[in-house]
C-alpha cells in the first residue's frame, strides 16, 4: 500500500505525526521505495526506512523511531522535545523551504508585512530624545505590541479577512478582532491557535493572513511559517507603530 494513503496532520499530538487512513491525495510527485514500503516523494522524506511526513511543503524530521516538526520541537538524545512558550520580547522572521522566502516581519499600515527597511513608527517632537529607535517591529507574549504609547498597542486577527493586524495607538481593542489566542514557542513557530502555517501574498506587498483567511485572497499567496527571534534590546522597542 503507498504511504500516500496515510493522512499526517501536524494539528495533532502538539505537531507530531499521527496518521490516519483516508484516499490519496493527487499530485504528491514520484513513487518511490522506503524500505518495504512504496510512497510519494512530494509526501514523505525516506530516513533510513522510516516515512516522516512533509506537511504543506514543510519536512517533518527524524527523532529516534518517530517525526517531528523543527518549528515545534527538537531532537535531544533521540527523543522529541517540545519547544516552550516564550517569555520575552520578540521579532518574527518569515520562513518558506522550497520558495526561498526569509524576511523580517514588519508592522506597517496597521498590518504585518514581510518586508525591508523596518516598521513603520511614530513619535511625537516634545518626547525628543526619550523616542526608542522604532526601526524594528517587536512583540511581547499575550499580543502586546512593545510600545510606549499610553493605551497601548495588540496584535490581533481579522475574523473576517484573517488578516494579522495591530490595533491603534491608545488602544487594546478592535472590531472583529480576535486576541490573544496566538502562541509563540522560543526558539520555534508563532501560531494562530494551534495552527503555525500563516499565508502571505506578494501583490498585497507580502502582506500576511493566518491560513484560514476570507475568501476573495489574491492568486499569488502562499504558505509560510512564522518563526519566533528573542529581542536583545531593552525598553519599549518603539513609541507606537502606524
Amino acid at each position: 500500500m503507498l504511504a500516500s494513503l496515510l493522512f499526517v496532520t501536524s494539528m495533532v499530538l502538539g505537531g507530531f505525526a499521527k496518521a490516519e487512513y483516508l484516499p490519496p491525495v493527487v499530485s504528491q510527485g514520484e513513487i518511490k521505495q522506503c524500505g518495504a514500503q512504496q510512497y510519494y516523494d512530494q509526501a514523505y522524506t525516506c530516513y533510513d526506512g522510516l516515512l516522516c511526513p512533509i506537511y504543506d511543503g514543510f519536512p517533518y524530521s527524524r527523532c529516534g523511531e518517530g517525526c517531528y516538526s523543527s518549528i515545534l520541537a527538537n531532537c535531544v538524545d533521540n527523543k522529541i522535545v517540545k519547544f516552550q512558550p516564550i517569555t520575552k520580547p520578540f521579532k518574527l522572521l518569515a520562513y518558506h523551504t522550497t520558495k526561498l522566502i526569509v524576511g523580517s516581519v514588519e508592522a506597517c499600515g496597521l498590518e504585518f508585512h514581510i518586508k525591508e527597511g523596518g516598521a513603520c513608527s511614530y513619535c511625537p517632537a516634545q518626547v525628543g530624545s526619550s523616542c526608542p529607535p522604532g526601526k524594528e517591529t517587536v512583540l511581547v507574549p499575550g499580543a502586546g505590541m512593545n510600545t510606549l504609547v499610553p493605551g497601548g498597542q495588540r496584535y490581533y486577527m481579522n475574523d473576517f479577512t484573517g488578516a494579522l493586524k495591530f490595533t491603534q495607538a491608545h488602544s487594546a481593542q478592535a472590531i472583529n478582532a480576535t486576541f490573544g489566542f496566538f502562541q509563540a514557542l522560543d526558539g520555534g513557530a508563532f501560531s494562530a491557535g494551534s495552527d503555525p502555517t500563516f499565508v502571505t501574498c506578494p501583490s498585497e506587498n507580502y502582506k500576511i493572513y493566518a491560513r484560514y483567511g476570507g475568501a476573495g485572497l489574491p492568486g499569488d499567496c502562499f504558505k509560510i511559517n512564522l518563526l519566533t527571534v528573542p529581542w536583545e534590546g531593552t525598553g519599549a522597542a518603539a513609541w507606537q507603530y502606524v
